[in-house]
C-alpha cells in the first residue's frame, strides 16, 4: 500500500516534537512511561507508527514509549515502519544522541520542520543566556558572551573554585553569573574514583572510572590514539557540565576551537570566536563566517541550512565546516551539497574543518 509521504513527515515530526518534550519533562522530574506524563505528541507519533505497521502487514512495536526512546538512538532506517525506513528524508535520522541521551541535531531539525523551534535544545539554552546578557548595557553583551561560551567549552568538567572566580568577573552580571547553575552539577559517585574524578589533559571533560577515556564524544574520538590525562580533580570540588551542554556546546566547540586557535595563527586578531553573540562559530574580519556542524545525518543537516543559514548569512563569504568525525564518512560531504537548494550551493562553501583550515592557509599564503 502506497503511503501519502505528508503522513509520514507528519508522524515523524511529532515523534521528534514527542522526544523534545519528554527531555523537558524528565528536566522536570516527570518519569517516562507514566500515562499522564507522556506528551502528547510523543503518543500521537505512536499511533501513527502503529498505524503504518498494521497498513504494511508488519508487527506493532511501537506500543512501549520506553522501547521507542530505545530505539531512537539508532537511526529511523534500522527500526521504524517501512514506509519510514524507506524515505530518504528520514531514514538516517537519529534523534537522541547514544552518547549524551538528549535529543540531537537531527531530532531539532525535524521538530522545525512542524514550527517546533520554541522546543529545540539548543535554541533553549541560547534563548536563555540571551535573556541573561539582557541585563547588561548593549555595548558589554559580544563580550560576556564569549567569556560564557569560551568557558564553557573549555570546562566540561569545572572546579568550584574555577566557577566562583569566573563568576565574581566584572565583566559578568548576577544574572549571568546565576545562568551557571542551568550548566554544571556536581559529580557524583559514579563518576570518580574514590575522592578524586579524573580530568582529561585535552578537552578539561572528566575520564570514565578505571577505563580513563574522555566522556567527551568528539574529543575521544580526536584524540583515542593519543588520550592525556590531566590533574585530577577532588569528587567534591568538580561540576560537570549537564549532558544538553555536552552535546550543544562542549562537543562542537571542541572543532570549533582548533579552527579557531589555527586561523588565528594564519590571520591574527581578526579571526574572532563567536563574535556578535554568536553570528557564526569562527569569522575573519566582517568577510567570512564560518559555522561549525556535527551532525549525524547530512540529510537532517541540510534541511536545515536550506530553511535558514542564521547569522552566517550576514558574510560575504559562508563558509560551512563539517567536524572531522562526520567529513570522514563515506559520502557524507557529497550527499550534504546533493541535498542543498541550488542557490545555496552555489553560495556555501560545504568543507571539512581541516580542508578549510588547508585552503584559507593556501589564499594567505598567496594572497
Amino acid at each position: 500500500m502506497e503511503v501519502d509521504p505528508i503522513r509520514v513527515e507528519k508522524a515523524v515530526v511529532l515523534l521528534a516534537h514527542g522526544v523534545l518534550r519528554q527531555f523537558q519533562a524528565i528536566r522536570e522530574g516527570k518519569t517516562v512511561g507514566i500515562s499522564a506524563d507522556i506528551p502528547l505528541p510523543l503518543r500521537q507519533a505512536q499511533a501513527h507508527f502503529a498505524r503504518f505497521a498494521f497498513e504494511q502487514g508488519q508487527a506493532d512495536t511501537f506500543a512501549s514509549v520506553h522501547e521507542v526512546l530505545a530505539c531512537c538512538t539508532r537511526p529511523l532506517a534500522e527500526w521504524a515502519p517501512a514506509v519510514v525506513r524507506q524515505d530518504n528524508r528520514f531514514a538516517s535520522a537519529v534523534l537522541l544522541d547514544p552518547a549524551y541521551r538528549v535529543p540531537s541535531e537531527d531530532c531539532g531539525a525535524i521538530a522545525e520542520l512542524g514550527s517546533h523551534a520554541e522546543d529545540v535544545v539548543e535554541k533553549q539554552l541560547y534563548r536563555l543566556l540571551m535573556q541573561a546578557l539582557e541585563s547588561l548595557g548593549e555595548a558589554e553583551r559580544d563580550a560576556a558572551y564569549l567569556l560564557v561560551r569560551e568557558f564553557i567549552a573549555k570546562h566540561p568538567l569545572v572546579t568550584r573554585e574555577e566557577l566562583r572566580e569566573l563568576r565574581n568577573s566584572p565583566r559578568l552580571s548576577a544574572q549571568v553569573a546565576e545562568f551557571f547553575d542551568l550548566v554544571y552539577e556536581p559529580a557524583h559517585a559514579a563518576q570518580a574514583e574514590g575522592e578524586w574524578v579524573r580530568r582529561c589533559g585535552h578537552c578539561n571533560s572528566n575520564l570514565l572510572p578505571a577505563k580513563g577515556t574522555c566522556t567527551l564524544a568528539s574529543c575521544h574520538e580526536m584524540h583515542h590514539l593519543h588520550p592525556l590525562e590531566g590533574v585530577a580533580v577532588p569528587t567534591k570540588q568538580a561540576l560537570l557540565a549537564r549532558p544538553e551542554i555536552r552535546k550543544y556546546w562542549c562537543d562542537p566547540a571542541q572543532e570549533e576551537l582548533r579552527l579557531y586557535n589555527g586561523l588565528r595563527t594564519l590571520f591574527g586578531d581578526t579571526v574572532q570566536l563567536y563574535p556578535h553573540q554568536d553570528r557564526c562559530d569562527v569569522a575573519i574580519g566582517d568577510d567570512i563566517g564560518i559555522d561549525v556542524k556535527d551532525y549525524q545525518d547530512p540529510v537532517s543537516l541540510a534541511r536545515k541550512l536550506n530553511h535558514s543559514l542564521g547569522g552566517l548569512r550576514l558574510y560575504p563569504r559562508k563558509i560551512l565546516a563539517v567536524a572531522t568525525r562526520r567529513a570522514g564518512q563515506a559520502q557524507y560531504l557529497d550527499r550534504l551539497r546533493e541535498q542543498l537548494l541550488p542557490p545555496l550551493r552555489r553560495t556555501l562553501q560545504v568543507l571539512s574543518v581541516d580542508q578549510v583550515l588547508k585552503i584559507l592557509k593556501e589564499e594567505q599564503r598567496h594572497g
